[in-house]
Parts: structure tokens; sequence; C-alpha cells
């Protein structure tokens, strides 16, 4: 995260569910003992299941200028230059009735269990990558995948840190 931005923001959940053919697991991320307190789940009124007719406006991305990215990944993967490439494109859309984050949520995991589904910051979607946002020549990203495991001190996270900035993939 940029220390110097003001967006660069990342959400640890106290309490996370998680929940998978009939199974559930309980994981509370804590920096004390656990009480029955942090086992209490916050109430949720799902909507009522409407969608509305949603109407495509389109992409921020050029039709054609896809068509070529897409095309340039396959040669360079081809070419032995790349091993992987991941492209995506967002969908904007709209609807007389508001959006419901719980509705799209579950739908998003339907259509694409194998994703990570994600209402962060006003941005619901489905990915198995991290996203990012290009404006101009600056590049912004909302992480909510890649990241490394703590070191045992400040050295060994410097360390860590240096790594993952030297690291093809990660960058």
């Amino acid at each position: 995260f940029d220390e110097r931005g003001t967006d660069s923001v990342m959400v640890v959940p106290r309490v996370l569910v998680r929940r998978r053919n009939g199974r559930a697991w309980l994981t509370v991320i804590a920096d004390r003992p656990v009480t029955a307190d942090d086992l209490a789940l916050p109430r949720v009124t799902p909507g009522d299941g409407r969608v509305g007719r949603v109407r495509y406006v389109g992409t921020t991305a050029a039709e054609i200028g896809w068509i070529d990215a897409v095309d340039r990944a396959v040669r360079r993967i081809r070419a032995g230059d790349a091993e992987k490439v991941v492209l995506a494109r967002d969908r904007v859309v709209y609807s007389h009735v508001p959006f419901d984050a719980a509705t799209l949520l579950r739908r998003l995991r339907a259509s694409y269990p194998s994703c990570l589904v994600f209402h962060v910051a006003g941005l619901v979607g489905a990915s198995p990558e991290l996203l990012v946002r290009r404006h101009g020549a600056r590049v912004t990203s909302l992480v909510l995948a890649g990241t490394a495991a703590r070191g045992g001190d400040a050295t060994a996270d410097a360390r860590l840190g240096d790594a993952l900035l030297r690291s093809a993939k990660d960058l």
C-alpha cells in the first residue's frame, strides 16, 4: 500500500464465516482471547431479491481494444514471453430499482463458484485476481488477494517486502 496515499485501505475482518458444500467455518481474528461477543454476528437484513430490469450501458474499454489486448496476450504466451496473463474489463449496468449487494453477491457466487466474490467500497464483483484501474499513466489497485505472511520481526518483514518488490509474479 502507498503510505502517502489516502485511498489505500486494507480491511481485515474480525469475524469471517465461510460456507461451502453444506459445511461452515468460522475464523475470528483478534489480538486478545476470543469471547462470546466476538462470535455474535451482526443481524443482516437481506434485500427482497428484486433486481429490476438491468440495462447494460457498455464498458470503459473499447471493444476493439479488448480484442487487441486478448490477441497480444495469446501471442506473448505462444511465443514464450509470458506464462500467464490476467485481463479484465468492466461492464457498466444500471437499473431503476436499487441494487441489493446481498442479492448480487449470491448470484455472482452461483455463476462463478471458483472466484472470490466481493463488495468493497461500493465495488461488487467476482474475481480470481487482483483488481487494477488505469487512468492515464496512473495505475491504482484494490488489493483483494496476493499477500505474504508476516515475518517474526521488523527486519524479517522488510526482507519479505523487498522480496515481493523483486518478484516478477507479484509485480
